[in-house]
Order: C-alpha cells, then structure tokens, then sequence
C-alpha cells in the first residue's frame, strides 16, 4: 500500500460566518472583525522593499492600521501601528503578506490581508464602512400570481446578520407591486438593501442598472438575491454579503477528510498557495496566469473571453479570502476544492472553485479548473472517495477509452421520441482503471460527470451559444489519467 496525502483546513470550526476576535496590543478592547481578504498578486515569502499602495473608505478618515512593521524594523506578536487615514498612499509598507485594519467611530472594522510584490504599486479602491447597528433592509418578493410572501428569512441567516452587528427590516412583496413599490421606494430615498426571490420573473420587469447580482453567503435566502447598490445601508449588505458561506450554517458544512498530508507541510503550503494562484487567476481571468499553470493537456488555458463571475473585462475583480477546503491525492494526481469570495462591477459574493493537477517532473502542472454547479457536486460527493482510492505504484500505460459520437464538430442524434441526444465511447477494459470521468469544457468552465457508464446525455449540458469540448479521461490506481481523442461542438 502507498502513501496517500489529504488535507481538509476546514473540519472541524464551528464559527459564525468571518467573525473573528482580535486584541490589539495598543490597548483597544475587543472587536468583532468581519475579515476580508483582498488578495491582488501571488503571495511571496516576505520582502524587505516597499510597497506603494492606496486605499480609500466611504467615509474617508478612517485610520489604516499594519500589521507588518516597515522594512528593516521589527514588530511583537499582536502589535499594529498606524500607517494613516484615508484618503491614504502608504509608501513603507513591507512587500508580502500584509494585514491591513481599517477602523472609523461609529463604524464596523474591515480587516485586509493584502498580498503585495516587492516594487509594487497597488490601490485597493473605495472600502465602504457599514455603520454599526445599521438596520438593512430586505424584500422578499413572491411568484408571479400568488400571493405576497411573508416577511421572513431563515432563522440561520438572521442569526449571521445579527452577529455581524446589524439588525433586519424585512417585507413581503408581491411580484405584481413589485415594480410600482420599487419605483416609490427610489423615489423616496427608500430603496431596498437587498432583494431576494424564488423567481427571476419580477426581476426582469425592472431595470437593473443598480442591481448587484449576489452569490455565496446570501443564496441561503432565495436562489435569486441581488444588492442595491444605492440603497441607504449598502455597506452593510456588501459586508454580509462577503462572509464566509461554508460557515453560516453546521448543516450545509462540507468537512471532507480530516486527514494530513502525510506530515509533509511542504506539501500542505505547496497546495494552499496553488489553489490561491488558480483560483484568483481563474476568478479574474487572468489569462496569462492560468496559462503557467496549466498543463500541456488542459483544454482551456486561459482562452476564455469573460470571467466565470461575469464581470465587465474593462473593470478589474477582487478576489478575496482565498481557503483551501481540501486537497486530496497521490503523488501523480491532486484534487483540489477551494473557495474565495470576488467582488465584480455587477457581481459579489462567494464561490467554490474545484481544480485537478497532474504532476510532470517536480512541478505540479493544473489540468482543469471550474465552479460549475454538477462539477462542485461530485467534488464534494464522489471525489473524495475516489481520491481515498489512489495509491503508489510503477508506472504503466493504460488502454484509452474510444469516442463513438456524435462525430467531431456534430451534436448527437435523437430518435424520433427523443428528446435528446447521447455522447457515447467505449470504456477502456483494464484492470488497473480506477475510474473514467468525462469532460465537458465551454470556455468558463468544464463540466465533469464521474464515472458516467459510456454515455452521457445532451439534457445534462446547458446551453451557452459558445464551443464546447468533450473527451475521457482513464485514471488509473496509480493517478496517472491517459486522455482519449478531444471532439467538438457548438451548443
């Protein structure tokens, strides 16, 4: 039996959703810190040259505190001190990983880890600064032709407001007034903070130039909630909407395995700093990042034209509180589940990203990454599993799995009483498989399907109007992967 090498940093915390509790050593009292993590470069080991960075609030005049001492200077465990307010150009900031405190009377604190590259010069943007005890106001709007909803949200949801510091004003509307209400309540200077809805319909009726569509923590509402970026208390909104989601609530918690990596924490700090740079790369869509990561073997490579939060390319994404969730394997194949939270010109909130690496040479080289909804499903469900599997062994090649059709370039053909199509091949018959996974790649994203029995069916894909690919992968025990031919098509 081989080693095998897991690790899960998440089993295990029952916490509230970024709540964490900090003393300073300047003598402040203690704070409750919604922690957000604005990672803008790939980490490094810790510089003596400076950094020039800028930073803003709304409202400006908060103190900016560091973490990090200047360069040449030493710090005490605890022990910050005060860089400046905002509006703020900091030029002694220490290259590497920075922690950033930002904090205004009245005002909830925002934490920032920031990662910084020695000469750098970075500007962190406007911060908005949620009052404190800031009441937000929700709608929940009902179906179409059913009547208005009661005015209430998971007692969970409640809950992680509340230990965020804010309080609730929630109302029931029916999808029918929706539109008369919104266009009073802007009217007014009323506007809602954050909209949530089991339909999209009374969404469609509206314009949304200042909606912000939210994903992450706030889908535990509705399936559809968006920020009103100009409504009274969007600060606090954006706050809740940046917390962490896999903390909110013990039930909806993946835990994984709890098992180390072998005792080897070069590999643990080998992974969580591959799964930030795929990850932030992938998010921003960072071509030329993902492209030295990528295997030869990866479909994708950086080639698609939007971000998968589907962001404006003109407008750079914020990717923030990059965590690993797991990473599973041997030494040929990692499986690796991480999760971060972005914040787009239209889009905020919090998203898993699951990535498979392949290890070539002494490098591990990423052969695909995704946050497809059925892709995140089997890399909670049957990955794990599969990875418990792997095991150390020489060597040796496998039979490829055979693609039968649809013929590249073609979709599948359907029978008279069909309503779709099937992808079809010939599984390879080895022994030494260990399982066959399909890939379905289409520009953002590859959808995956574990073990799928020789065919899948067009009813599992979804339609985006852009190129897809498809091909099987053979794994063996071993994790070595051998790729059948790649075919494509239009859907």
């Amino acid at each position: 039996m081989g080693w095998d090498w897991r690790h899960n940093t998440e089993a295990g915390f029952d916490r509230p959703a970024k709540i964490c509790w900090g003393v300073r050593m300047r003598k402040l009292p203690v704070v409750l810190v919604a922690a957000l993590s604005i990672l803008l470069v790939t980490p490094a080991m810790a510089a003596t040259r400076s950094v020039l960075l800028k930073v803003d609030s709304s409202p400006s005049q908060a103190n900016v505190y560091a973490l990090e001492p200047p360069p040449g200077q030493v710090s005490y465990p605890g022990e910050s001190r005060l860089v400046g307010r905002t509006p703020l150009t900091a030029s002694d900031l220490r290259a590497g990983e920075q922690t950033l405190e930002l904090e205004k009377e009245g005002y909830i604190p925002e934490s920032m880890r920031v990662y910084l590259d020695p000469g750098d010069a970075v500007d962190l943007g406007t911060i908005p600064l949620a009052k404190r005890g800031s009441s937000v106001t929700i709608w929940v709007v009902g179906e179409p032709r059913r009547e208005p909803p009661p005015p209430v949200i998971p007692a969970h949801a409640a809950t992680l407001v509340k230990g965020l510091g804010f309080s609730t004003n929630i109302r029931g509307i029916g999808a029918e007034e929706f539109p008369g209400q919104l266009r009073d309540a802007s009217k007014n200077g009323e506007r809602p903070d954050i909209l949530v809805g089991t339909n999209f319909l009374p969404f469609d009726s509206v314009s949304r130039s200042n909606f912000v569509h939210a994903e992450g923590v706030l889908n535990h509402l509705a399936p559809f909630v968006f920020l009103v970026s100009d409504s009274p208390n969007f600060a606090a909104a954006r706050h809740i909407a940046l917390s962490d989601p896999e903390d909110l609530s013990p039930a909806g918690r993946f835990r994984g395995n709890n098992v180390d990596l072998g005792g080897d924490s070069a590999y643990q700090e080998q992974f969580k700093d591959l799964n930030w740079q795929a990850t932030a790369a992938y998010l921003k869509n960072d071509k030329k990042k993902l492209q030295s990561l990528a295997a030869p073997e990866m479909l994708r490579k950086g080639a698609s034209q939007l971000s998968p939060v589907g962001a404006d390319p003109a407008v750079p994404v914020l990717v923030s509180d990059v965590k690993l969730v797991y990473a599973q394997g041997n030494s040929h194949l990692a499986f690796v589940l991480g999760k971060a939270s972005y914040v787009a010109n239209r889009s905020i909130g919090g998203q898993r990203v699951f990535s498979v690496w392949i290890k070539q040479g002494n490098s591990w080289k990423l052969l695909t990454i995704s946050d497809d909804p059925l892709t995140l499903q089997i890399a909670t469900s049957k990955i794990p599993e599969c990875a418990a599997q792997l095991r150390e062994s020489p060597e040796h090649v496998l039979p490829l799995a055979e693609l039968i059709s649809p013929a590249n370039g073609k979709l599948p053909s359907r029978g008279l009483e069909q309503r779709f199509g099937e992808f079809a091949w010939r599984n390879s018959d080895s022994p030494d498989v260990l399982a066959e996974v399909a890939e379905f790649e289409y520009g953002t994203a590859s959808r995956l399907f574990f073990n799928p029995k020789g065919r899948v069916s067009e009813g599992e894909l979804w339609t985006t109007n852009t190129p897809w690919s498809w091909r099987i992968w053979t794994i063996g025990h071993n994790g070595q992967i051998f790729f059948s031919e790649t075919r494509h098509f239009q859907n």
